[in-house]
């Protein structure tokens, strides 16, 4: 009985008097999830299929900036990273990780976690700032969406819509991008294609309107918050015209600029899609960089 009573305070302490030998024992704590093997190298050939997958344990980022695989291993988007020198966002990398086969998701971003925090000496802060914000909310008080709202049923591990579904933007496509994949397309007047105002069309796959708003502020100076209320998966198709610095291509300084003939943001969403933005103050969260270094050669 004793005995019994020992190991259950042991068990609720997690302190406890080893049996027999009267000196104490502290349980340790779990080391941190983590790859088993890692490679990390620095990309300098062109571009070669760019991306990220992550299946069955294995991590594979092909030509990737470090400050996407932050941004994936804390699911925040671009614009909610701070503090990140250039590099971050510039220099491309290839990294193949292996961990076990029954690793979900969310487990695979705590590994990617510990191969940033070991190989990049990443440090981050979790900050919250007021500033001000776009509110997308609903345009119309019926709730009606636009036309380029193409609401869809996938299964995004097969990349097949289910059964039923609608087709959205890519039924005529052999193989549809997968989810949370878009296409961008510019266009410029003939006759002036260093002015720096262009169309934008944007086709998303299988997105929420939380990602949504989270793609547009990667393009704007404040976060744009979903306050809309719709759920589900759509195709989404955006056009509108963008302010931008001539492409690096043309060298000469634009001597005028032809408007694009598509609307502005704030209009092609209400006419669009169905919503509209509205401005106000928030309490953002937003991720810190407070360190980060470049890979070492030794440690592949």
């Amino acid at each position: 009985m004793r005995h019994l009573l020992a190991a259950l305070s042991c068990g609720l302490a997690m302190l406890c008097l080893a049996a027999g030998e009267g000196r104490a024992v502290l349980a340790q704590e779990k080391p941190p999830l983590a790859f088993d093997v890692v490679s990390v190298r620095a990309s300098t050939g062109p571009p070669f299929s760019p991306g990220i997958q992550a299946v069955a344990g294995r991590f594979t980022a092909t030509d990737m900036p470090v400050g996407a695989l932050i941004r994936r291993a804390y699911g925040v988007p671009y614009w909610k990273v701070k503090n990140a020198p250039d590099w971050v966002n510039t220099e491309r990398l290839t990294v193949r990780a292996a961990g076990p086969a029954s690793a979900t998701p969310a487990q695979m971003n705590l590994m990617l976690q510990t191969l940033l925090e070991q190989r990049f000496r990443l440090v981050v802060a979790t900050e919250s700032r007021e500033m001000d914000a776009d509110e997308l909310i609903l345009a119309r008080a019926d709730r009606q969406l636009g036309p380029g709202m193409h609401p869809v049923s996938i299964d995004c591990e097969s990349n097949e819509l289910r059964a039923g579904s609608p087709p959205g933007l890519f039924g005529a496509l052999k193989t549809r991008p997968r989810c949370g994949n878009f296409l961008v397309s510019f266009t410029f007047k003939l006759d002036d294609p260093r002015s720096g105002r262009r169309g934008s069309l944007t086709q998303y796959a299988a997105i929420t309107v939380g990602h949504l708003a989270d793609t547009l502020s990667a393009s704007r100076d404040r976060p744009v918050l979903d306050r809309t209320g719709v759920e589900g998966l759509f195709d989404i198709e955006l056009n509108y015209a963008t302010e931008e610095a001539p492409p690096a291509a043309f060298d000469a300084p634009a001597t005028a600029v032809s408007p694009s003939s598509a609307p502005t943001l704030p209009v092609a969403l209400e006419q669009q899609l169905g919503f509209r933005l509205r401005r106000n103050r928030h309490q953002i969260e937003i991720l810190r960089i407070r360190s980060v270094e470049r890979p070492r050669a030794d440690e592949n």
